[in-house]
C-alpha cells in the first residue's frame, strides 16, 4: 500500500505542477494538480515521504519540502501517526492533498433477532446497518476499493453469494450460484475477482469468480475440506485452511489454479490441532504476514497467531476467532468469545500491543466475521476561493498565492472528530523567498510541534478551514501580523490544530530559548486570535510565553 512513489514535474502556464502520487496499489487514484505534458522524472526522498502531495509553485528550483514531524514508514503520513510538513523558497499557487481514511469494519451481528451485516467506525463506534431480512446474512468482506461488500445470504435458502454498496443499496446477486452453500467470499487485490468457498460438490472447494466476465473457475479438486480462502497481497497466491493431513492447516496455491488436488497443495502450519482463518498483511514485506488462528497453545482455545514466525498474539482464556487487517497493516479486527458472546476487539500490532473493545456482547448479542474495509482516497485542494476557481486577481484568503504552508495530520484518533485528520496553515511575506521554517525539536513530538517561521516581513497567517470554507486568518491587536519578522506557531499535532500563533507586537524578532521540553519566548509580545464573524478581536499581550509538552498535553502559559 506504501511502496512506488513517483515525482513528477510537468508545465503548466507560468507556474511548475509538482505532483507526489502513489502509484503501488490499483485501487489508489493518483493525486493530479491541473494539465500538461510530463517532461521529466526526477528521484527525490520527499517522493517515498509525503505521496499524494501536489503543489503548483513559480519557482519549482527554489522549492523546499521538509519534514517538522516525519512520517514513521516511508508514505506514512497522515495515516497512521501525527506528521508534519513544511513547503517554502518559491510562491505557492496551488496546494492539494490526497489523504486516505480507512473506512468501517463490517461483520455479521445477532443483535436483531438473525444475523444481519453492520458497519462499525472503528474510532468512535457508531454503527450502521447494511441488511435487513428475515433471513440470515454472514461473511462480510469488502472490495479493496471500499465501494462494494460481498457476502453470504440465506434469502434464498441454500446460501449464496451477493454484492451490495455498504448502505445495503446496490444489491447484485447470487453469483456462481447453486443448490448448495456457498460461503466465506474474498475479493483479489484488483477487486476483479472473488474466491469463495462452494459445498456443490459434496465438499467445501475453493471456485474463483470473475466479476468482469463471469466466469467461474474451479480452484481444488480433492476429498478434503478447503475453507477460508484469502489472495495475497500481491495477487499471486490464494491462502487457505485444509483438513487433507487430518486437521486443518494453513495451506496456499497459485491464484491460477485449477482442480488442484491436495498433492499439489503447499503446507504453511503442520501442527496436530486445527489452524484456521488466514487474513494477509495488505502492506507488502509488513510483519506479520498472515495472522490466523490456531490451537497450538492450548488444544482448546482459539488464540491468534502470526506467520511465518508462528508469534502468538494473544493468550488468554477466550475463543480469538476471524481476524482481519487494517488496510496499513498497523491493526487487526477479531471476534473474541467472552461471558457467552462473541464481541469484537482490534489489536494494535505494535507497542505497546493494546486490545480494545470495538462491540457489548450483553448489549449487541453476537459480532462475528468482522472484515476491515479498504482504503478510502480523497483529493481536497487547500487555500482556494469557495467557487473552487484559483483567480490570481484575488488576494489571499480569496484565491491563492502564499509564501508557505505547513501541512499535517493528526493519525488515527483524530479521525472520530474529522474525517480526514488534517491541517493546513499558509504564511504570506513581502518576498516569498526570505521564508525559513524550522521545527524546535526538544519540544516537538507526535503530541506537539512548536515551528519557527522567519522572513523580511510576515503579513498574513492563514488556517484552512475544509472544503468551500473561506481560510481564517490569524490576526493582532492592530488587526494584522504588525509586519513581523519571525513568528511561533504551535500545533497539537495529535488533535491536527493550530492551538497559538506568538508574535511580537512591534514587528521584528523574538527571542527565544529552550529549556529542555519547553520553548520560552520572550519580548513584547501579541497571542494572535483566529478571526470571528463578528469584528476583530482582542489579542492577548504578553512579555513571556512558555510552551511546555507534558506527557501527551501541551500547555501554553503566558505573563
Amino acid at each position: 500500500m506504501k511502496k512506488g512513489k513517483l515525482l513528477m514535474i510537468a508545465v503548466v502556464a507560468v507556474s511548475v505542477v509538482v505532483v507526489f502520487s502513489g502509484c503501488g496499489g490499483g485501487s489508489k487514484p493518483q493525486n493530479h494538480i491541473g494539465s500538461g505534458d510530463v517532461i521529466g522524472t526526477v528521484g527525490s526522498p520527499v517522493d517515498t515521504k509525503f505521496p499524494g502531495l501536489g503543489v503548483r509553485v513559480v519557482d519549482p528550483a527554489a522549492l523546499k519540502v521538509e519534514a517538522l514531524l516525519p512520517p514513521p514508514v516511508p508514505g506514512g503520513w497522515l495515516e497512521d501517526v501525527p506528521t508534519y510538513i513544511a513547503l517554502y523558497g518559491t510562491t505557492l499557487t496551488e496546494l492539494s492533498v490526497a489523504y486516505h481514511e480507512e473506512e468501517k469494519i463490517a461483520f455479521a451481528s445477532l443483535r436483531t433477532g438473525n444475523y444481519e451485516i453492520f458497519l462499525i467506525d472503528p474510532y468512535d463506534r457508531r454503527v450502521q446497518r447494511s441488511t435487513s431480512i428475515a433471513q440470515h446474512d454472514y461473511w462480510p468482506a469488502w472490495s479493496p476499493d471500499g465501494s462494494k461488500i460481498a457476502f453470504e445470504s440465506m434469502r434464498t435458502g441454500a446460501g449464496d453469494i451477493y454484492l451490495m454498496n455498504p448502505d445495503g443499496s446496490g444489491l447484485l446477486g447470487p453469483i456462481a450460484a447453486s443448490s448448495a452453500e456457498e460461503l466465506q467470499p474474498s475479493f483479489s487485490p484488483d477487486g476483479n475477482q472473488i474466491v469463495f468457498v462452494s459445498k456443490r460438490d459434496g465438499n467445501s472447494e475453493l471456485y474463483v469468480y470473475d466479476l468482469r466476465t463471469a466466469a467461474l473457475r474451479r480452484v481444488t479438486n480433492s476429498t478434503s475440506e478447503e475453507v477460508d480462502p484469502k489472495f495475497t497481497p500481491d495477487g499471486r497466491m490464494i491462502v487457505f485452511a485444509s483438513n487433507f493431513d487430518g486437521d486443518y492447516e494453513l495451506c496456499s496455491l497459485p491464484a491460477t489454479a485449477v482442480n488442484a488436488a491436495s498433492t499439489t497443495f503447499t503446507k504453511l502450519t503442520s501442527n496436530t490441532v486445527a489452524d484456521r482463518y488466514p487474513t494477509c498483511n495488505p502492506v507488502t514485506g509488513k510483519w506479520p504476514e498472515i495472522i490466523y488462528c490456531s490451537l497450538v497453545g492450548s488444544g482448546n482455545t482459539w488464540e491468534l497467531y502470526g506467520y511465518t514466525d508462528w508469534v502468538r498474539l494473544t493468550n488468554n482464556s477466550f475463543h480469538d476467532l476471524y481476524p482481519s487487517f487494517s488496510p496499513d497493516g498497523w491493526y487487526v479486527v477479531f471476534a473474541q468469545f467472552i461471558s457467552q458472546y462473541y464481541e469484537l476487539r482490534t489489536l494494535r500490532l505494535a507497542e505497546p500491543y493494546t486490545i480494545e473493545q470495538l462491540t457489548d456482547g450483553w448489549r449487541d448479542n453476537h459480532s462475528i466475521q468482522p472484515s476491515f474495509s479498504g482504503f478510502r482516497t480523497f483529493n481536497r485542494r487547500v487555500f482556494v476561493a469557495p467557487s473552487g476557481i484559483l483567480d490570481q486577481s484575488f488576494t489571499p484568503p480569496f484565491g491563492m498565492s502564499i509564501s508557505a504552508a505547513i501541512i499535517g495530520g493528526g493519525g488515527k484518533e483524530v479521525q472520530a472528530r474529522m474525517p480526514e485528520g488534517l491541517c493546513a496553515i499558509g504564511i504570506v511575506a513581502r518576498t516569498p523567498g526570505s521564508v525559513k521554517i524550522t521545527g524546535l525539536p526538544n519540544v516537538s513530538g507526535q503530541d506537539a510541534l512548536v515551528v519557527d517561521v522567519e522572513a523580511d516581513e510576515i503579513t498574513k497567517v492563514l488556517e484552512d478551514t475544509g472544503p468551500g470554507n473561506r481560510p481564517t486568518e490569524w490576526v493582532g491587536s492592530g488587526g494584522q501580523v504588525s509586519s513581523a519578522s519571525e513568528i511561533v506557531l504551535v500545533f497539537s499535532a495529535k488533535w491536527a490544530a493550530l492551538m497559538a500563533v506568538i508574535a511580537p507586537s512591534r514587528g521584528g524578532k523574538l527571542k527565544i530559548a529552550q529549556d529542555g521540553s519547553s520553548v520560552i519566548v520572550r519580548g513584547d509580545l501579541v497571542l494572535m486570535q483566529r478571526t470571528r464573524n463578528k469584528g476583530t478581536p482582542m489579542a492577548k499581550t504578553a512579555t513571556e510565553v512558555r510552551v511546555e509538552r507534558t506527557g501527551k498535553d501541551v500547555s501554553i502559559i503566558s505573563r
